[in-house]
């Protein structure tokens, strides 16, 4: 019977755990998909270019905008209840910087419709082909801050199980470091190389000799 309770106890201490850590991996998530939104209106309500159609979408109203989910930019859908508290709290400004600049983007991609006479063409402008390349490279850095964003998130993630794991005496160092070089090797570095885990233990020997 004391066996029996000790189990329970133990299960009962490690669902509180799990629990713990996926409710702060969720609050982590809706924090950075918040950040990552606001970038990305501020990003669209003064560009001249055509905007992402799930973002024109999105900008109907609160609600559409709270259930965008588009994982490739680190914004992940949630409820408008959570949007407004995580944006209130992590945002400068709040959500009502944040519904502002919504309500600008809507109303911005309304008055960019082109006009095209009869016989016109578009013509190229060496102003607006560097205005081309700076949109291009701030799209760039946008997809990158994302990239990186979940990035982190999946390193933060295997840390945090690592952790557990050695809580639980269940670590092998073998097998921590084959899961970190998986997901240095799916991480291309500069240069489309991908990035390699340095063992600094000789280096850490070495200061602590002298």
């Amino acid at each position: 019977m004391a066996l029996t309770t000790r189990l329970c106890g133990l299960c009962d201490l490690r669902m509180h755990s799990m629990t713990k850590a996926s409710r702060t991996e969720r609050s982590f998530r809706y924090i950075q998909s918040v950040r990552a939104l606001h970038d990305l209106l501020l990003a669209h309500s003064s560009d001249l270019a055509v905007i992402d159609s799930r973002i024109m979408k999105s900008c109907q109203s609160q609600g559409m905008l709270a259930k965008l989910d588009a994982p490739d930019l680190s914004i992940h859908g949630m409820s408008l209840n959570t949007l407004k508290t995580v944006s209130d709290n992590h945002l400068s400004g709040g959500f009502l910087e944040l519904d502002r600049l919504r309500r600008l983007v809507a109303r911005n991609r309304k008055s960019r419709k082109p006009i095209v006479r009869d016989g016109d063409a578009p013509s190229a402008t060496p102003a607006r082909s560097e205005m081309a390349d700076l949109r291009n490279q701030r799209q760039s850095l946008i997809n990158s801050c994302a990239f990186m964003a979940d990035q982190y998130n999946d390193l933060l993630s295997i840390y945090r199980r690592t952790l557990d794991r050695l809580e639980r005496g269940r670590a092998e160092p073998a097998n921590e470091r084959r899961l970190l070089e998986g997901h240095l090797s799916r991480f291309r570095g500069p240069k489309g190389q991908p990035m390699v885990l340095v063992d600094t233990t000789d280096k850490l020997d070495s200061d602590d000799a002298t």
